[in-house]
């Protein structure tokens, strides 16, 4: 699926994406038990700071359904499983109006879109998915979901008010899951 606001997006962002992708190595990290269960805790550590200021400002948002998008319970259900402890919450500097919040979310949905492509890849390699049902975003529906928010994000207006959410989602993401200086 393409749209103008998802193509700027996805052009202003290339670089941190491939960034954060390459830095934060989830199939090395995962065939470590003692650092799959920090990625765990990393990620619910991010997440539930993001979710929580997000709800604030996307939580009626219509049609988005923001509640049934989000990871913390996956995430803590998987802390669980792998007895991960979630360090206090990622300090993040955080949207402040609704375009932004969509740009910051729509890394968090691309990285659901992600997470099912790892999910299959952790068979594939022969790799336990034992406390990682948060690459399993929504499961089937995960497609429809991303089409839905598409749908949302092209509302947002202000294409460069969502490129600064969208760009400080990744930077903030990377700092935190992989010690990078933000």
């Amino acid at each position: 699926m393409t749209t103008p606001i998802l193509d700027h997006l996805r052009a202003t962002t290339r670089d941190l994406h491939d960034g954060l992708e390459a830095r934060l190595d989830v199939f090395t990290r995962v065939a470590d038990p003692l650092r799959r269960r920090d990625m765990v805790g990393r990620f619910l550590a991010f997440y539930r700071p993001a979710e929580a200021a997000l709800a604030r400002l996307l939580g009626d948002e219509p049609d988005l359904e923001f509640d049934a998008r989000r990871k913390v319970p996956a995430l803590e259900r998987d802390a669980a499983t792998l007895r991960a402890v979630a360090s206090t919450d990622a300090p993040l500097a955080l949207p402040t109006d609704r375009a932004e919040a969509l740009g910051f979310l729509y890394v968090l949905e691309g990285s659901t879109l992600g997470g099912r492509v790892i999910d299959k890849q952790l068979r594939v390699r022969g790799l336990s998915p034992e406390g990682l049902s948060f690459f399993q975003g929504y499961g089937e529906a995960t497609g429809a979901r991303w089409k839905a928010f598409c749908a949302v994000l092209e509302r947002a207006g202000d294409k460069a008010a969502a490129a600064r959410g969208a760009r400080s989602a990744f930077v903030q993401m990377e700092a935190w899951m992989c010690g990078v200086p933000a």
